[in-house]
């Protein structure tokens, strides 16, 4: 599996995941696990309600790093450099390394929204 599809397959069960939140705040707990477990499997089906969810369930997630947001955002300035410039004026930063560390995921979303749309 190549590290884009991972980066892809993540961002998608994270969209899920927001997605749900926004439905239903109260299923936070069933829907992070249902996340995980769809990441986990490496599937593209959406992941499936569940109340059997154990509360005390910890999602162990790594991370993102610079370079996963990097490549992303390069592409997005060779394909739509106003737009690449626009992402970074919504982010409030004037660079890329300006981002914080807990915005990568939000960034790579955005960054492939406009990549793909």
């Amino acid at each position: 599996m190549s590290l884009e599809q991972t980066i892809t397959e993540n961002t998608e069960a994270i969209r899920e995941l927001i997605a749900t939140l926004k439905q239903n705040p109260a299923a936070s707990t069933n829907a992070a696990s249902n996340a995980a477990s769809t990441n986990a499997a490496s599937t593209n089906a959406p992941p499936a309600a569940s109340t059997n969810a154990p509360p005390a369930a910890k999602l162990a997630v790594e991370p993102l790093k610079y370079e996963a947001i990097q490549k992303p955002f390069l592409k997005l300035v060779n394909k739509d450099r106003p737009a690449a410039v626009a992402l970074l004026a919504h982010l409030g930063v004037k660079k890329l390394d300006g981002v914080k560390t807990e915005q990568y995921a939000e960034v790579l979303s955005l960054i492939e929204e406009q990549l793909n749309g």
